[in-house]
């Protein structure tokens, strides 16, 4: 009995030692994306920001609306609107509401990134009898790694959108896809049919990237009922009833949703792809997957079910978002709408470097070139990234959007006369649709967000497309009921020659025109 006693207290010993090895690289990957995230969080909110804080800034009954009217969906606004609610008074005040608000999205991204560590160490875990295999922990430090010091992955984790949500989402939906090496059974296409239904509840365009699992578990469904492994009627079993879902669900959603296509030609602007440049500047591809992919190619090519699923939904995603976009005239490309690739980049990474460096035959070099592999691809994305640069200059805001509203809100503030109006022009896509004077009083408030948040200026009024002639002229002909406050995103454009008598402040690439009357 002692003697046995002995073994299990060996035994618990040597599971906490396993738990420990593997949960301190999580903590310390948790740690870093904190690190690169945390300082960025306090710069004023950006506009896109801007409207996410005005949509939640009111009461709940008022998330739906402000979400619509804005062409966003409101179960991330939803959620934001309690966790503004349960944030205490003392905490906005010490720490801002910037950060208090961001810090959802902080959060969200530094789990996926120990989310990511996790999934690929199981997918890389070696056998139990394969002694030779030590550089699995290799390839799931950097698919964590890669989350944590992504350029994009910060912008997105630091940003209050609902972005760094659906790269949460999209990082489960990787760990259901790849809980093990057994074909899916009921549960699991359940569990991930549920988890891209959320995905796309919080933002449709996740489904360009997303839907792709659905259809790869769908081709090799039906690829093993070529084979004779199962029966025509288990794969009308297994997708039948889900598509059916998704049919009702999609038509639901176009049904609600049908003046967003018919508004489609004002986003053509920003998110239309052109060139097939676009693509290779979507992501870093050179240090995130040709220089893996080429590790991998020479050397075991290991996990290759994986690779390839990894593989084929991320080229599947792009070229479909292109294509769409290019032929079909779908304003659907932007990097913002592919998000939900960052987590399957960031595995591939690591399965690609422990693959190739998995030997056969117990050798040390090969384990040492999977690790000098991941240095140099994680310096590469560093580096070309321009993280390194910033870092060694001290610049530890490593996502900025360079729009001060805030400080543009206080000047004004500390300037104006209450009782005196201020026009606001967003440049918003939306603008396009209205004169410079916009009669519909919801569409004016929505047009003046920027101001009608926690950034607040009394007498705020929403303008339209061509305000800033408009009101250079309506200034100057009434000092008696004055319009001496213009607030503008962007800069005066070069066609426009100010008067003498109107002053610019600038506040990032936000700019306040005040007309001075007088000498």
């Amino acid at each position: 009995m002692p003697h046995l006693a002995g073994s299990d207290q060996h035994g618990g010993q040597c599971r906490l030692k396993s738990i420990a090895r593997s949960a301190f690289p999580a903590i310390l990957i948790f740690l870093i994306a904190l690190a690169l995230r945390w300082p960025s969080c306090g710069e004023s909110f950006w506009l896109d920001e801007l409207h996410t804080a005005w949509v939640i800034d009111g009461s709940w009954s008022d998330v739906q609306p402000r979400a619509a009217i804005g062409n966003q969906q409101p179960p991330y606004f939803d959620v934001l609107w309690w966790w503004q609610s349960l944030t205490p008074d003392a905490a906005i005040q010490f720490y801002g509401v910037e950060a208090c608000l961001r810090l959802t999205s902080v959060l969200l991204t530094s789990a996926s990134a120990v989310l990511a560590y996790f999934i690929t160490r199981q997918i890389t875990k070696p056998e139990p009898d394969d002694r030779a295999s030590r550089s699995s922990w290799i390839g799931a430090a950097v698919a964590g790694i890669v989350l944590s010091i992504d350029a994009h992955a910060i912008f997105y984790g630091t940003e209050l959108r609902p972005y760094a949500a659906i790269i949460f989402v999209s990082t489960l939906a990787i760990g259901v896809v790849f809980q093990s090496n057994i074909r899916f059974d009921a549960n699991d296409r359940w569990w991930l049919h549920a988890i891209v239904l959320a995905a796309g509840w919080i933002h449709v365009t996740s489904l360009i990237t997303l839907g792709w699992w659905l259809a790869l578990v769908m081709m090799g469904d039906i690829a093993a009922t070529i084979r004779n492994e199962q029966s025509i009627g288990r794969l009308i079993r297994q997708h039948l009833p889900a598509t059916l879902i998704w049919i009702v669900v999609s038509a639901a959603w176009i049904s609600s949703h049908s003046g967003l296509w018919d508004a489609r030609s004002q986003w053509q602007s920003f998110a239309l792809a052109t060139s097939l440049a676009q693509v290779w500047r979507l992501w870093a591809w050179t240090p995130l997957l040709i220089v893996p992919g080429l590790f991998w190619w020479c050397g075991d090519r290991g996990h290759r079910r994986e690779v390839w699923m990894l593989a084929g939904a991320i080229l599947g995603a792009t070229c479909t978002g292109y294509l769409v976009s290019k032929y079909g005239g779908v304003p659907v490309w932007h990097r913002r709408y592919y998000v939900a690739g960052l987590p399957m980049i960031a595995v591939l990474m690591g399965c690609l470097i422990d693959g190739g460096g998995r030997p056969q035959i117990l050798s040390a070099g090969r384990r040492r070139w999977a690790g000098w592999v991941a240095i140099v691809c994680l310096g590469m994305l560093a580096w070309q990234q321009g993280t390194v640069s910033r870092i060694a200059q001290g610049d530890s805001r490593l996502a900025r959007r360079g729009e001060n509203w805030r400080g543009a809100a206080e000047f004004i503030r500390s300037q104006k006369p209450g009782n005196e109006p201020i026009w606001v022009d967003a440049n918003l896509i939306e603008q396009q649709r209205f004169p410079a004077r916009v009669a519909d009083s919801s569409y004016e408030q929505y047009l003046r967000y920027p101001v009608d948040g926690p950034y607040r200026v009394v007498g705020a009024v929403g303008v339209g497309t061509g305000a800033l002639p408009v009101w250079l002229d309506l200034s100057a002909q009434s000092m008696v009921n004055p319009n001496r406050y213009y607030l503008l995103r962007g800069r005066v454009p070069a066609s426009i020659e100010l008067p003498v008598e109107i002053e610019t402040h600038s506040f990032g690439t936000i700019s306040v025109l005040i007309r001075r009357y007088g000498p």
